[in-house]
């Protein structure tokens, strides 16, 4: 004989709003930052292929990133000199010895020296202007010429370097019932 199940219509109805306002509440924790690649669009081109022969690239957008290396401001605008460094999922130039050189990027703005300070991580979104040739100590090199367009400078401890606390709620349901639950925890 089957047994016939009661309507569980009330059930449904709070499984739906414990649904709806998990979505309210996890749009209210998305972020908001503006990120470099967020503005305007650019080009996903190699640094190594920029390096090689930035003449090739000039007038398109790119993003690039690294550490600074030493910035000098002038009359018309600041020039930052970066090692370059390969980006990461969220813009932000992973740590590490890997580089492909270096690269300028200038801005026709104010960049203090004691905020763009030496080893700092930086992202930079412009347009690639050319080549210029400068001396590192004894020998001559050829740097990729960036104008600027956007800058971001990151935290020198980045996000994922520090502990983070999480508050999650979750809710289920099936045959057996329905179940709300919550918990807090530390990852590293």
């Amino acid at each position: 004989m089957a047994r016939r199940l009661k309507n569980s219509w009330p059930l449904s109805l709070v499984t739906a709003g414990i649904i709806l306002l998990l979505l309210v509440v996890l749009n209210g924790c998305s972020s908001t930052q503006k990120r470099p690649d967020r503005k305007e669009g650019y080009e996903k081109i190699p640094f190594s292929e920029i390096h090689r022969s930035p003449e090739q690239y000039r007038g398109r957008s790119v993003r690039l990133g690294g550490v600074i290396v030493d910035v000098v401001n002038k009359e018309e605008g600041s020039t930052i000199e970066i090692l370059e460094k390969p980006l990461n999922w969220r813009g932000r130039p992973k740590p590490g010895d890997e580089s492909g050189g270096r690269f300028i990027a200038i801005f026709g703005e104010f960049l203090d020296e004691e905020i763009y300070r030496s080893n700092r991580p930086v992202t930079v979104v412009g347009e690639i202007t050319g080549v210029k040739t400068a001396p590192i100590g004894e020998m001559v090199y050829n740097y990729p010429l960036l104008s600027g367009r956007e800058i971001r400078l990151w935290e020198e401890k980045g996000y994922w370097d520090r502990a983070r606390m999480h508050i999650g709620i979750g809710a289920s349901g099936g045959s057996g019932g329905t179940g709300v639950g919550g918990g807090v925890g530390i990852s590293f």
